[in-house]
């Protein structure tokens, strides 16, 4: 019964923090069910759409903090999801963007800082997102190059055509001036009109 009610929580998680801390209490008060609430979790990050698959970190680590809060002696839920969260983290590897990426680090990094699982343990977690943040890195180095490139472009050409208009424009006084002291009326040209055409 508890399951049933386990499962219809997780379906049902959002980004309300007092939801996820809801859903951590009951988890946390059925240690005997760790190893199915993992695997549940589990399977939820896999199926649900990538910019979702965060909030069960969130979860995760809620569930941690309540086990080292109330300092319970046989730590289930640690053991439980610490055998899972490889294939966990492996897929956050579908995420297209850093942030969301910065935040599975800062949770990695928490969980090591809190000595919930050794340094060699985290480490490997990093190590299966490093490659996609990196590339996700170049990509965006790469993005601001070109914006920086194309800015450079289109303030040279802005440059030019500021030239081209300043000549043009001395241009025009220049032969209203000739008119002027030729006495040709008749053969001025109409400054203010070419000016703001």
């Amino acid at each position: 019964m508890i399951i049933k009610q386990i499962e219809k929580l997780l379906s049902s998680i959002n980004e309300n923090y007092s939801n996820i801390q809801s859903i951590a209490q009951v988890c946390f008060e059925n240690p005997d069910e760790a190893n199915f609430i993992a695997f549940l979790v589990e399977n939820e990050i896999k199926e649900v759409q990538p910019d979702k698959k965060l909030l069960y970190l969130f979860l995760i680590n809620e569930i941690f903090q309540l086990e080292l809060k109330q300092r319970r002696p046989t730590i289930d839920f640690i053991k439980a999801f610490g055998i899972k969260l490889k294939n966990m983290i492996l897929n956050f590897q579908i995420l297209s963007s850093i942030k969301p990426l910065d935040k599975v680090f800062y949770f990695i990094n928490k969980w090591e800082k809190d000595m919930i699982f050794h340094p060699n343990f985290t480490m490997k977690l990093r190590n299966i997102l490093l490659p996609k943040y990196e590339l996700l890195q170049k990509q965006k180095q790469q993005q601001l190059l070109d914006e920086m490139e194309k800015s450079v472009k289109l303030e040279k050409n802005l440059k030019i055509i500021q030239v081209l208009y300043h000549t043009q424009t001395n241009a025009i006084i220049y032969l209203n001036k000739a008119n002027i002291l030729k006495n040709e009326p008749s053969n001025l040209i109409n400054t203010e009109i070419i000016l703001t055409k």
